[in-house]
């Protein structure tokens, strides 16, 4: 019900003050409107569960929805995937703050995710904060959680690459927690702008030699080094470029 209001709001009240950043993603830019008190809490020495639900309430005081519906409708206008949406919220988190923790920066991804209607946790230790996400795609060297026969990767780590291992993280779980699986699959590529590459391909046939020049999308490799490592069947499973696809029927239907 909430993402059904979410996606026929207006992007922001004239009367409300707003925070204007610009966010760089990968080829193209885009302005996000914050809403006023949108800020993550303050550094902690020590997490509780109590300081983490309250800063969550603080959140859902501001007018959240409207960036929610910033993201949501590029998402839906660019065919973003769930990663490239869990991105695209991260920079402009990191941009807006730029002088947040990692830990802050957690606190604000957390309490989105979870609006939008990911299953999303986060599990400290004293000073350590980690953000997890229930998907079931295994995600390789990616420290996770088993609750309920579903698997929770830390998402933390996928971004900064650390983890130092304690001997237990208290998960914190809201009373309204999302059932959306986060995925990893591309239905097909993303409508951002592309960055052409020619590449040449050579394929032996018999005696002959076949060469195919063809125009690849160079933003597909940039977005796959992003990714954390997955089973081999997800690469395979990864759509070309329209583009490409096209060329490749175009010149390989000439040696059939």
């Amino acid at each position: 019900m909430l993402l059904f209001w979410i996606l026929f709001l207006p992007i922001f009240p004239l009367q409300t003050t707003t925070t204007t950043v610009e966010v760089n993603f990968f080829t193209e830019s885009f302005t996000f409107y914050l809403p006023e008190g949108y800020r993550p809490p303050a550094k902690q020495k020590h997490w509780t569960t109590s300081g983490l639900r309250n800063a969550y309430r603080q959140l859902e005081k501001t007018n959240y929805a409207a960036l929610l519906k910033q993201w949501l409708d590029l998402k839906k206008s660019k065919e973003l995937n769930d990663w490239l949406l869990f991105q695209l919220i991260q920079v402009t988190h990191q941009n807006t703050f730029p002088k947040a923790s990692t830990q802050q920066i957690d606190i604000l991804n957390w309490f989105v995710l979870s609006k939008i209607g990911y299953d999303a946790r986060l599990a400290y230790y004293n000073a350590d904060l980690y953000l997890y996400l229930k998907s079931s795609t295994f995600l390789f060297e990616v420290p996770f959680l088993e609750e309920g026969g579903n698997q929770y990767f830390n998402f933390s780590t996928i971004t900064s690459g650390k983890f130092d291992s304690k001997p237990f993280y208290w998960p914190v779980v809201m009373e309204e927690v999302g059932n959306l699986d986060f995925s990893f699959h591309f239905e097909a590529w993303p409508k951002l702008k592309a960055r052409t590459l020619s590449r040449d391909f050579r394929f032996n046939i018999g005696l002959d030699t076949i060469l195919l020049t063809i125009a690849t999308n160079a933003l597909i490799g940039d977005i796959m080094a992003t990714y954390p490592l997955l089973a081999e069947e997800t690469y395979l499973n990864t759509p070309l470029s329209e583009r490409s696809e096209e060329q490749l029927l175009t010149q390989i239907t000439r040696y059939l």
